[in-house]
């Protein structure tokens, strides 16, 4: 990411480290330790950090290195998943803390922190809570930020799997519903097209016929008719004849 500079370099690579050993003043900094700083360098969680924030187009200017956030752990119990995690400001305050899911608006996480924001160098905890079963089956990225008056955190992210039990039709079933429908359009599809077939054969089928007008010539012999005389017979009544 060339966008990025040193100072959110060097806060990218804190940020993703490894702690080692316990905090050494942790009322201060709950992570730092003074023989191992703020960890071990995860090289591969920086890269995919720095590339998030080009992927995702976050603004760098807004970044603020002194925000500070890490995450704790999380749990799943039930369909309740909670996500826990601690923030500080190493100079100014905190003001809230932010997560969206999937890129999307923004909500205000859980934090015990009070309107004025919180003190510097003082921690605090935060968390978020999610029912998956209110999210969509498969997988959904998580990120989560604190705001202050100069800026941003650098944004956590993790992944969160919904299992989409307790959505409506509008969402869960949106998918079954437009099955239905589009089979229901391919069978009157069907139907018309035997419909309209079988009145393309029948259409083949008419004989065509001669109409005679007046106008037309007509022959005697086209005119003759074939007759039987009956004459009468004075026992029986009537006589066959022929002509």
């Amino acid at each position: 990411n060339p966008d990025l500079d040193p100072f959110q370099v060097r806060e990218i690579l804190r940020v993703t480290a490894e702690p080692r050993g316990p905090a050494t003043y942790p009322e201060i900094d709950p992570v730092w330790n003074r023989d191992f700083g703020w960890g071990m360098i995860d090289a591969y969680e920086a890269v995919k950090m720095a590339l998030y924030l080009n992927e995702t187009a976050t603004d760098l200017a807004s970044v603020d290195v002194d925000m500070q956030m890490r995450i704790i752990g999380g749990e799943l119990n039930g369909s309740v998943h909670r996500m826990n995690g601690i923030a500080w400001a190493r100079s100014g305050s905190v003001a809230a803390v932010q997560y969206r899911i999937d890129a999307g608006d923004w909500w205000e996480a859980t934090y015990d922190i009070d309107e004025g924001g919180s003190s510097a160098l003082v921690p605090f905890n935060w968390s978020v809570v999610l029912d998956v079963d209110m999210l969509s089956l498969g997988n959904h990225s998580v990120e989560v930020r604190a705001n202050g008056s100069a800026g941003d955190s650098l944004p956590l992210v993790y992944v969160v799997e919904g299992t989409g039990k307790g959505l409506g039709l509008s969402e869960q079933g949106s998918g079954k519903l437009l099955f239905l429908v589009g089979l229901l359009v391919l069978v009157l599809a069907a139907g018309g097209i035997a419909s309209w077939k079988h009145s393309r054969d029948n259409a083949d089928d008419v004989i065509s016929a001669h109409v005679v007008t007046s106008s037309d010539e007509v022959s005697s012999d086209d005119l003759a008719i074939e007759a039987e005389i009956i004459t009468e017979d004075s026992e029986h009544g009537f006589e066959r004849g022929s002509n």
